[in-house]
């Protein structure tokens, strides 16, 4: 791949729609719009992600064999008009963190992170910045751009969208606060009604306008924002403005003077209209015993604080509705932060879903959680499942927790009692990644030697295949100097000889045939030494192999003799001097 030039950066705008540029000219051609979403997915993410979680998350309605393919061509496109600034393995996909991407969003939320310093107050340069970044909101995440078909990928854009405009919110808020602190009434004015206006029926907006009004001495535009505040929340919401914002009125009616936030005070924040709106939501769930929320009422949870009260029940709930409309649950888990809850409400949906592709993303969140609770559940999993994927996952994840024993005695019950298919696997992946207990008892030998054989080649094949053109291409070239040499050594060696095989050829077409002659005869040494040595080393791991490996490139590197030997017999060749010792 070329080097990339310092120039060359992508750009991609997601708010308001989506814009992608590399440099100063627009990307076009991409394959389709589902090559688009994976783009903007992956800058998103901003880590790896499975090839296998990209083509479920776009391809859900193909077989996971067609969903494969339609991402190797995704992938394709990409290289093809992006190449520089992805990276691409046989696992997972990823932007390129050593490239110049420029996403939205990430400025968005660099800035509000960068807002306050550590004493909680908001700097003017601060102030600056924050209006910088709140420029870049022209309107929802990815606003009017579709995928059909997708509708994990639908899902993720909802719940990302209502979390990106709450980061947006809360720059806003921060800006306000700037701005109140200042007593810049016009720009508070400005800001505030910007906000309003983006909908959601802010009241930190209308208790902002509140005292920007007071500020200028504008009493009349101050009781009219607060009336705007009561009339908005009753009509969109059913609410009544909050204790703050109507004892807010009642102070400024009184005379008393804007409230003015000099300092932040991060352990008592204002609650967010937002977050009342949830209390409110979880309240008539747990009366209601909803089993699995709805995707907006999933984004509008997703989208506030992640400090909202939430017990055992609630954990279920909410993992339960991500499993259920195919996002990400690892900011759910975050949410639940009590690691025992997370656990049971894992658990409690491995028997709900029975598709492998959602336990598997369960087995991948129990991997995340510490505790003996979540080891047990990955024991229970890699024993009983009935998914060989699903089992080797949970099987190598218990394994690594100090389970082996456990692990590898439940899957040998299953291998000997008839149920080889799912168990032989798991164990295979185990041993090949822990090694067998020595009192592991009797099991099918020759099936697992096998298909450990077969999973390492695999694993390595592709190693073994460089390795093996690595080694051809060397030997081949050495040899290939060696027979382009071997006139001058007939020159020095044998005169007599020398000048006879001139009436034959000339020299230059001599050192051509022997350079050309020697050089098949190196590439194949090369190779079989390079294949020898690979396979050796792949399948026999371990310093109790090592003599193995040894005895495999040894018989590799009698290669030379071998083919000396057959063309002896054949007599196309006849050595110069008898056999000696």
């Amino acid at each position: 791949m070329p080097a990339q030039k310092m120039s060359d950066r992508l750009e991609i705008t997601t708010l308001g729609g989506l814009t992608i540029r590399r440099g100063d000219e627009p990307v076009t051609g991409l394959a389709s719009r589902k090559v688009e979403a994976l783009l903007v997915y992956l800058a998103c993410a901003g880590r790896p992600r499975p090839r296998e979680v990209l083509a479920e998350l776009l391809w859900e309605e193909r077989s996971q064999q067609r969903a494969m393919g339609n991402l190797r061509v995704a992938l394709s496109s990409l290289r093809k008009h992006v190449g520089p600034f992805v990276t691409i393995t046989r696992e997972d996909v990823r932007i390129n963190p050593e490239a110049d991407v420029w996403l939205d969003v990430r400025g968005l939320e660099r800035q509000l992170a960068a807002s306050r310093d550590e004493a909680g107050q908001i700097s003017e340069s601060a102030v600056a910045q924050i209006e910088e970044a709140v420029e870049l909101y022209q309107g929802d995440f990815l606003e009017g751009f579709y995928v059909r078909g997708s509708a994990g990928f639908e899902n993720w854009t909802v719940l990302e969208r209502e979390r990106i405009r709450a980061v947006y919110e809360q720059s806003l808020q921060h800006l306000l606060d700037g701005l109140l602190a200042r007593q810049r009434w016009r720009d508070v004015l400005r800001w505030s009604e910007r906000w309003i206006a983006d909908g959601q029926t802010p009241e930190p907006a209308y208790r902002a306008l509140m005292n920007a009004y007071s500020g200028t001495g504008d009493m009349a535009g101050m009781t009219a924002a607060y009336q705007r505040c009561v009339g908005d929340l009753g009509l969109e919401l059913g609410i009544d403005p909050s204790d703050q914002t109507r004892e807010l009125y009642e102070y400024l009616a009184a005379g008393g003077p804007p409230t003015v936030p000099l300092r932040v005070q991060p352990e008592a924040p204002p609650a967010p209209t937002a977050d009342r709106a949830v209390q409110m939501l979880l309240a008539r769930w747990r009366r209601g015993g909803a089993e699995v929320l709805d995707v907006a009422s999933l984004a509008v949870i997703y989208a506030s604080s992640e400090d909202i009260e939430s017990g055992p029940n609630e954990a279920v709930l909410l993992i339960r509705s991500a499993l259920h409309h195919g996002v990400d649950i690892e900011p759910w888990l975050e949410r639940v932060g009590n690691a025992e809850a997370a656990v049971q409400a894992l658990n409690a949906s491995l028997a709900r879903y029975p598709k492998p592709r959602v336990r598997m993303q369960i087995v991948e969140a129990l991997e995340t959680l510490p505790g003996d609770e979540a080891t047990g559940a990955l024991e229970q999993v890699a024993t009983t499942d009935d998914a060989p994927a699903v089992r080797t996952e949970a099987a190598l994840a218990a394994a690594s927790r100090g389970r082996r024993e456990a692990v590898v005695s439940g899957l040998l019950d299953d291998v000997n009692s008839g149920n080889e298919a799912v168990a032989l696997p798991a164990l295979i992946a185990v041993g090949d990644e822990f090694g067998l207990p020595e009192d592991i008892g009797p099991y099918p030998r020759a099936p697992l030697a096998i298909d450990l054989a077969r999973r390492r080649w695999q694993t390595h094949h592709r190693n073994i295949f460089r390795q093996t053109l690595r080694a051809a291409g060397g030997a081949g070239l050495a040899l290939a100097v060696h027979g382009m040499g071997m006139p001058l050594y007939m020159a020095l060696a044998y005169p007599e000889d020398f000048a006879a095989g001139q009436d034959f050829v000339s020299l230059p077409a001599w050192m051509l045939a022997g350079g050309l002659t020697q050089l098949i005869f190196g590439s194949l040494m090369g190779m079989a030494s390079g294949l020898g040595v690979g396979m050796a080393g792949a399948l026999w791991t371990g310093s109790v192999r090592s003599r193995w490996r040894l005895v495999l490139g040894g018989l590799a590197g009698l290669v030379q003799s071998a083919y000396l030997i057959a063309f002896t017999l054949m007599e196309l060749f006849h050595p110069v001097s008898g056999p000696a010792i």
